[in-house]
């Protein structure tokens, strides 16, 4: 399986729960340059960390959808996709997102993510 190919298996694992979390190097940074405007920290570091963070979403009902990668260097991809997060009443809302992720081995390593925050912090009113 392709390097590319592996990193789309580990973003659909993202909606499957734990399976994503084992996919995690065990020093992986994860960084939301935006997070601040929002009140969520900008950087979480360690496995353990990220993963209590990133469960907290799954938990929170977010999916990501429809994943296209790109390989920008050896080991860099970015990554399109749409988050689609449950923002009460049953509704749903969908954020376009970007990452910058970079994979030691098969392992993630790093992952920065973009989105509009203004977009899910309106729709959580």
């Amino acid at each position: 399986m392709s390097a590319t190919a592996t990193l789309i298996r580990i973003l659909h694992d993202f909606n499957e729960g734990e399976a994503f979390h084992g996919h995690l190097a065990p020093d992986v940074v994860l960084e939301f340059p935006y997070g601040p405007t929002s009140g969520i920290p900008e950087r979480f570091e360690g496995a353990r960390d990220v993963s209590a963070h990133l469960r907290g979403v799954q938990e929170a009902g977010l999916t990501l959808v429809d994943p296209v990668v790109r390989e920008l260097t050896s080991g860099g991809y970015v990554a399109e996709y749409t988050g689609r997060y449950r923002v009460g009443g049953g509704r749903s809302l969908d954020v376009p997102l970007i990452s910058l992720i970079r994979l030691t081995g098969v392992r993630v390593a790093l992952i920065r993510e973009y989105w509009d925050t203004k977009r899910l912090a309106d729709a959580m009113r």
